[in-house]
């Protein structure tokens, strides 16, 4: 996705990463310290069910920030909710105060005119989420074409790691605003937090949070400026391989009868004593016996309301997988709902990608029917009577 040679091509100040997250009116109060036992330490917070408004926020490798946009959960947006936002910022509405494909070429139209590419000598990288307002907005990747910008998608599922903005930025941020709302409720007792006021106490957290610091340190942590390919280790990819390691138990003898699997119990003897006779799991791969299962035994493997398969105890021991242990078959597994694609890392403004969305969408619209108008029989028949 990324290469040496194309970062010495884009100096640090075109490389720009816009993102999207969420404030909530209701914050999440904050950890108190005070003396063990007592119960009565408690913190303001506002007792109503908040909504929940989306920042646009976009920075540079170089340390640039882009004024942010604010949506708000409503379709008409009030000019005073900017009064107090930080300087040169924009703001939009949607019905679930969520980006849209239409808030998002309204907010690079902003981008575009806060950096003005076209008057640069080396082309703007633009990286982004895969979210459908980005990847499925033909009207910005016509923009972008003409404007000298180039916008590259993160794959699916990576961007907690490969985005900057995740990585340095918005928990800092959360962090911050959270402490302006608790400081506000103190001061303003009996009064919650509006829209009227985010702006205002966003603009506080805001001009705490994006510093030059942070953002140089999110570039650097995903490797992309200073260029990094061994950013990753092989202990970053260990969850996607949790299945497919192999577990090995150690031998344990099979014991004869159940008297012997529950000493204290039948005989009363010593379990200091009996815990000699049992090898404990020392390894962290399991290495398993095969032994013979009969109706005798006082326990009994399943799998799918069937019997395991007898094996000979003296046979050697072999190495299980935690996927054969489980009975899972993931592979062929029925999924229901909806397939999601997996997105890859993609140069949205390129021609291939541009044709195959172009394509897309003109087979989205032709299959459309246009809606037919159905009178029902009922009304028919109501409006016949009238006239007789």
């Amino acid at each position: 996705m990324f290469n040496a040679n194309g970062m010495q091509i884009i100096p640090p100040s075109n490389l720009f990463n816009v993102d999207e997250s969420g404030l909530s009116i209701c914050h999440k109060p904050g950890k108190i310290v005070a003396l063990k036992g007592k119960h009565s330490v408690g913190g303001l917070t506002s007792s109503e069910r908040g909504k929940t408004i989306t920042i646009v926020c976009c920075q540079s490798a170089s340390g640039f920030f882009v004024p942010p946009m604010l949506i708000y959960p409503r379709i008409r947006v009030k000019p005073e909710f900017l009064d107090k936002a930080p300087i040169g910022s924009i703001s939009g509405g949607s019905k679930n105060g969520w980006i849209t494909t239409e808030l998002f070429e309204i907010w690079f139209d902003h981008f575009l005119q806060a950096v003005q590419p076209q008057s640069r000598n080396q082309p703007v990288l633009l990286i982004l989420d895969g979210h459908s307002s980005h990847k499925k907005n033909l009207s910005v990747i016509k923009k972008a074409r003409h404007s000298n910008v180039i916008i590259l998608s993160l794959p699916s599922h990576c961007t907690h790691k490969l985005q900057p903005l995740d990585v340095s930025f918005f928990k800092s941020l959360k962090i911050f605003y959270d402490q302006e709302v608790s400081t506000w409720l103190r001061h303003h007792p009996g009064r919650p937090v509006t829209e009227l006021e985010v702006g205002e106490l966003f603009r506080k957290a805001y001009g705490k949070a994006a510093t030059v610091q942070n953002c140089q340190s999110g570039f650097k942590k995903c490797g992309i400026y200073p260029f990094d390919r061994n950013v990753f280790t092989e202990e970053d990819f260990a969850a996607a391989k949790a299945t497919d390691h192999s577990y090995v138990v150690s031998k344990i003898s099979k014991p004869n009868n159940t008297s012997e699997m529950h000493p204290t119990l039948n005989n009363g003897l010593d379990s200091a004593k009996e815990l000699d006779n049992i090898d404990f799991v020392t390894d962290c791969v399991i290495d398993t016996q095969k032994e013979s299962i009969s109706p005798n035994s006082s326990f009994t493997l399943q799998k799918s309301s069937e019997l395991a398969t007898s094996h000979d105890e003296t046979s050697q021991a072999y190495g299980v997988t935690f996927r054969s242990l489980a009975g899972l078959d993931i592979k062929n597994a029925k999924r229901t709902g909806i397939k999601r694609r997996v997105n890859h890392a993609e140069k949205i403004t390129g021609s291939p990608y541009k044709s195959q969305l172009e394509e897309s969408l003109n087979l989205k619209y032709k299959n459309r029917q246009p809606r037919k108008k159905c009178i029902k029989k009922k009304f028919r028949n109501n409006h016949r009577n009238r006239r007789n």
